[in-house]
């Protein structure tokens, strides 16, 4: 995680954001990113597992509600893939 975060820093990027337990990841320098106003891409991540780490690049007004790419969506990698979850999206959004 460490060398990961270390290039992320050096590429110029402002954070490095992750789903994952707060409790493993917060001791490799990853906090709730919604303490820093950044917003989950989806309510299937639970609030505490979509974390950040910044980088040297970051700045303060970077705030807001943070994009998955396509890709994300395309090949279901976005938060919790409950059995019934997706029968209850389609109710609602109908």
């Amino acid at each position: 995680m460490a060398a990961a975060l270390a290039e992320a820093d050096d590429q110029g990027a402002p954070a490095v954001f992750l789903e994952g337990a707060p409790g493993y990841y917060g001791s490799r320098g990853f906090t709730t990113a919604s303490a820093h106003s950044l917003g989950r891409p989806s309510a299937r991540i639970p609030d505490p597992a979509f974390q950040v780490a910044f980088c040297a690049a970051s700045a303060r007004w970077m705030i807001g509600a943070v994009v998955y790419p396509q890709a994300f969506w395309e090949t279901d990698t976005v938060g919790l893939r409950d059995p019934q979850l997706s029968r209850i999206e389609e109710q609602i959004s109908n």
